[in-house]
């Protein structure tokens, strides 16, 4: 390829080389699964290189899935019962 291949999705030429301020909040939570965000990615129109965000594994399995949505179920289950308990010491003050 003579050019830099850029998605049409992109706002700016920049955004398909450099990691987006979500990939950093994302790459928090797949190292704790032990995986890795990133790199070069293939889109029909051409390739984009880009750098790696961790140090786990490029490919996920059935197991970390199962894990990622067992973290989300454990996660949203104690972000209910602290609003809870908050709106119950609300409504009794």
């Amino acid at each position: 390829m003579s050019q830099k291949f850029i998605p049409t999705w992109c706002n700016s030429p920049d955004h398909a080389w450099r990691p987006s301020r979500r990939e950093f909040l994302h790459v928090g939570a797949i190292g704790g699964l032990g995986l890795s965000l990133g790199g070069p990615r293939q889109y029909p129109d051409g390739t984009v290189s880009g750098p790696w965000l961790g140090d786990g594994r490029a490919r996920a399995t059935a197991g970390d899935v199962h894990t990622a949505v067992y973290l989300i179920a454990v996660a949203t289950l104690l972000t209910a019962g602290i609003l809870g308990a908050f709106a119950l010491g609300q409504l009794s003050a």
